[in-house]
């Protein structure tokens, strides 16, 4: 039986252990936002890339990560949620479209009904500021969201490896995430990288970058039985006093110097008079 990871001990000398303690399926309900699907997304996007050094790692020390693989039922959430948001921000969209069409009309307006060319000028000219800067905000405001829905892309390799299609999930794999914008305002939107999406791959890929030294320690002395089990000792699920109180080179170290002294006397002991 495997022992779950769910607690850290303050006093933890092991940097690695520790940051594998912290290991949490993030998964998906409907009652959630849509930074919890990106999140949950990246979770998986990481995992699939270690699975390798994930079973090392449970053979070795005999720990389980507390790893929850997505289902069906987690994937029609994800999908319904990214749909609504998609449905938001085409609503968002055809409002600005008619802010716009509105301003047109106003300026328009001012130079029909304004025989005066510069009072028809600046009625024009402050309508042309008011819509840029709507325009500017609407920018701002949708430069977020289409991050969003872009990050939302990953759900195809979540659903690929599990040997479907979106529209086994859905009427249409185009209404899980499909840009609701012409062209030409996508090419207008900074393609910075998406900030929340950075993180939450940095969290994952620290968590696997831990377990990955963790095997490396291990594989490491695969030859050598005597420090092989050291280790195996320090990481195993009985080493958790030895983590809470050396790092796993200081143990290594100590156990080395327990062997030379029992060497050595035991070479005393063996000497002929």
């Amino acid at each position: 039986m495997k022992t779950e990871l769910n607690t850290v001990p303050k006093a933890f000398c092991d940097d690695n252990m520790r940051t594998i303690s912290c290991y949490k399926s993030m998964v998906f309900n409907s009652a959630m936002t849509e930074g919890a699907i990106i999140t949950r997304l990246v979770e998986l996007d990481v995992q699939k890339d270690n699975k390798e050094n994930l079973e090392k790692f449970i053979n070795y020390t005999g720990y389980n990560i507390p790893f929850v693989d997505i289902s069906d039922d987690e994937i029609k959430a994800m999908i319904e949620k990214m749909a609504d948001f998609g449905e938001r921000v085409q609503a968002l969209q055809t409002e600005h479209e008619k802010e716009m069409e509105a301003m047109n009309n106003d300026a328009c307006k001012v130079i029909r009904d304004n025989d005066d060319y510069d009072d028809a000028l600046g009625g024009v000219k402050g309508i042309l500021i008011k819509r840029h800067q709507a325009r500017s905000a609407f920018f701002n405001s949708v430069n977020l969201k289409r991050k969003v829905m872009a990050s939302f892309g990953l759900i195809f390799g979540v659903i690929e490896r599990l040997g479907k299609t979106a529209e086994e999930y859905g009427d249409n794999d185009e209404a899980i995430c499909a840009l609701p914008f012409d062209d030409k305002l996508i090419s207008n939107v900074p393609s910075h990288q998406y900030q929340p999406l950075k993180a939450s791959y940095d969290i994952y890929n620290d968590y696997y970058q831990a377990i990955s030294s963790v095997v490396a320690c291990f594989d490491k002395y695969a030859d050598d039985e005597k420090k092989f089990n050291i280790v195996k000792t320090y990481y195993g699920t009985g080493g958790e006093t030895l983590r809470n109180s050396l790092t796993i080179d200081e143990f290594i170290k100590k156990s080395q110097e327990v062997d030379e002294r029992q060497n050595e006397l035991n070479r005393l002991m063996n000497i002929r008079a």
